[in-house]
């Protein structure tokens, strides 16, 4: 099994997995964290609602954009997204307003979705039909435990 499992491609994408996970966790905790110093517990779990409503519409958007985008316009909508994407975090970090901080965690949360989608469209293409795909999944869980550790550390 060593042979056709550990091969680099597979590590690549169980690590891309992983690094989404620990992103978009992360990114969710950071905006929670955030908004609880605008709201009440009640409105934190109602922005957080609405941010992870538009993740679902991002992860949904990937398959619109995929398939009308050419190779380059891809590549600079990633270098265009991934800007973005930091500025998003700088203003959910900096929390200015309640509006403020929901409509860039709406943001934020569109690319998360859209950049979930991407990797497991990935995965689900190259492993999909594979017997190992069960095994790549949970060595990439093993993965996003590894992560956490290093973040309590």
């Amino acid at each position: 099994m060593k042979n056709t499992f550990w091969k680099r491609e597979r590590i690549e994408i169980m690590t891309a997995l992983a690094l989404f996970n620990y992103v978009f966790l992360g990114a969710e905790y950071l905006f929670d964290n955030m908004m609880a110093f605008q709201t009440d517990s009640g409105g934190v779990v109602l922005a957080q609602s609405y941010v992870l409503g538009s993740s679902t519409v991002g992860f949904l958007l990937f398959g619109v954009l995929d398939g009308k985008m050419r190779e380059r316009a891809k590549k600079a909508g990633s270098a265009g997204a991934g800007v973005l994407a930091a500025v998003c975090l700088w203003g959910i970090q900096v929390h200015q307003s309640y509006g403020s901080t929901l409509a860039a965690g709406l943001i934020l949360y569109v690319l998360l979705g859209i950049a979930g989608s991407l990797v497991h469209y990935r995965v689900a293409c190259r492993y999909g039909m594979e017997e190992h795909l069960a095994e790549t999944v949970g060595y990439r869980m093993q993965l996003d435990f590894f992560y956490s550790f290093l973040k309590i550390i």
